[in-house]
């Protein structure tokens, strides 16, 4: 009897301090001061933060994307049948019955003889505060008419969503060859199950990609959740979170899954009779930094035909600033947070101009 009384004392006084404990984190992580110090900035904030701010911004707006729609696969997806809709800085999107960005509808089967390219990527790729035509995808169908372009671009997406976009969709299309635009603030969104919404994400085990958090949960079960889900556990995985990164094993795992969700998708696309490309995209908005596109180029040229987008941007930065008579560098002249239109045209003409010289197209 004594011990059953000993057990439920310590029940008991497990349960206070749990509680305690509760409460407290509660009250932390709703204080700013507190939750400015020890959140993380951009890309490496902590996978709770990213769910609360959802869910903040949820209740107060009542939507969950003015351009966007829950899928259980990819967490979001474009909405399909945009029609000139104003969106982020004043952009128009339109988007056609796949939810592809683009007015014009494209089938699964192809209907003529052109070469299809079709670009997998995350805001970047799609021509976040671009319109439709000042995206990278529109500029390159100007260059490219005698082939067929195909925008698979998605705010927010990781390496993660867009191989299983292309397991969902893209390898439908059957196309010729499948451009991935590469940015490094993807391999942190591969260490998330929360980003922009709910989301799938891989794990390594035994150097094989396991998909786990699918099927995503809907919004309504993330809300529904959310009041019971214990703000100390959430405390205990942003301190964690945060220890990870402090010690540098946070960018180890990230490179290590990252190169495995793209050596997966480089094989996938090849099996299904494309040809994969990648467009190092790093270096555009922000200076590049020689040593990090090295290390990208060395360990994946040898595997996957690669772009390197930096060389074209500085020869056009030159030409401007000769042309305009400027001083200094146009990364510091920028209006937008992703590619302006000038960036994205100079993408394009890397990207054909690299395709012309691979020998993809004619």
């Amino acid at each position: 009897m004594n011990k059953i009384k000993l057990a439920f004392f310590y029940l008991v006084m497990f349960f206070i301090c749990f509680l305690f404990l509760e409460i407290a984190s509660r009250i932390a992580l709703a204080t700013p001061l507190f939750y400015k110090r020890i959140s993380q900035e951009g890309e490496l904030t902590p996978e709770p933060f990213w769910r609360m701010q959802w869910i903040q911004r949820e209740k107060s707006m009542g939507q969950f994307e003015t351009i966007a729609q829950y899928d259980p696969t990819l967490g979001w997806a474009l909405k399909p049948n945009l029609k000139n809709k104003v969106y982020y800085k004043d952009s128009i999107i339109n988007t056609n019955s796949k939810g592809i960005r683009s007015p014009q509808e494209f089938t699964y089967e192809r209907t003529t003889p052109k070469r299809r390219i079709l670009l997998i990527g995350d805001s970047y790729t799609m021509g976040m505060e671009a319109s439709d035509n000042e995206t990278l995808t529109y500029y390159l169908q100007h260059l490219m008419p005698d082939a067929e372009i195909i925008n698979m671009g998605v705010f927010g997406y990781g390496h993660d969503q867009m191989l299983l976009y292309w397991r969902q969709e893209g390898i439908k299309y059957h196309p010729d060859i499948v451009i991935l635009g590469y940015m490094s603030c993807d391999d942190k969104r591969n260490m998330l199950g929360f980003r922009s919404y709910a989301k799938p994400r891989f794990v390594l085990q035994n150097d094989k990609l396991v998909l786990k958090n699918e099927p995503v949960p809907t919004p309504r079960q993330v809300l529904q959740r959310d009041f019971w889900r214990s703000r100390f556990v959430d405390l205990l995985q942003i301190l964690y979170h945060n220890y990870l990164i402090r010690t540098g094993q946070y960018s180890k795992q990230s490179d290590r899954v990252t190169k495995g969700i793209l050596s997966e998708f480089v094989k996938e696309v090849k099996d299904s009779g494309a040809v994969p490309v990648i467009a190092y995209m790093e270096g555009i908005v922000t200076p590049p930094d020689p040593e990090v596109d090295k290390k990208f180029l060395e360990y994946w040229s040898p595997i996957v035909p690669t772009i390197y987008l930096v060389p074209y941007k500085m020869a056009a930065d030159s030409k401007m600033l000769e042309e305009m008579h400027q001083q200094g560098p146009l990364y510091f002249k920028r209006k937008y947070d992703h590619f302006i239109p000038y960036e994205n045209f100079v993408i394009a003409l890397g990207i054909t101009d690299s395709l012309k010289r691979m020998k993809l197209i004619q």
